[in-house]
């Protein structure tokens, strides 16, 4: 059975909570390293979060950065389908001036999959023949790989 994102993320909310509290009642040595489990597992849960919507029959969706040319990152959330890569503002990007970003097959573009600067990220680059490029930093998964496969495949 697969768990959806967001119960995974809000059981290790509550798991992060119970492992502070029982830390504080114990009050001793092994309090500081229950503490710092609970840090780590609240962590987790706030970066694998969704950041905005999904596509409803997305093969892959993930929080995702969206890395324009020069300097800055917004936060948003990346769907890949079998037709479509889309990027979702957060909040925050919308505050910002991004607006959301669809990329459809029919328009050929070029998809590459790199490895990103830490162990499990992945950079997405998609490369417009209007000779524009989008890159998208996430996280890397096996789902990832495959729905860009999908994608790739499904070229007209």
């Amino acid at each position: 059975m697969r768990l959806s994102r967001g119960i995974l993320s809000a059981a290790m909310r509550i798991a992060a909570a119970a492992v502070f509290v029982l830390a504080l009642a114990l009050r001793d040595g092994v309090s500081v390293a229950l503490a710092c489990v609970a840090l780590g597992l609240l962590i987790v849960a706030v970066a694998w979060r969704n950041k905005a919507e999904t596509l409803p029959d997305a093969l892959y969706s993930a929080s995702a950065d969206l890395l324009p040319p020069g300097t800055g990152r917004f936060p948003g959330q990346l769907s890949v389908t079998a037709d479509v890569i889309a990027w979702m503002p957060s909040t925050y990007s919308l505050r910002k001036g991004q607006s959301p970003i669809s990329v459809d097959r029919v328009t050929q573009p070029t998809v590459e999959l790199r490895a990103g600067p830490a162990l499990l990220d992945a950079t997405l680059v998609v490369t417009l023949r209007s000779g524009g490029s989008l890159s998208f930093q996430t996280h890397q998964s096996r789902r990832l790989h495959q729905a860009v496969a999908a994608f790739k495949r499904d070229e007209v």
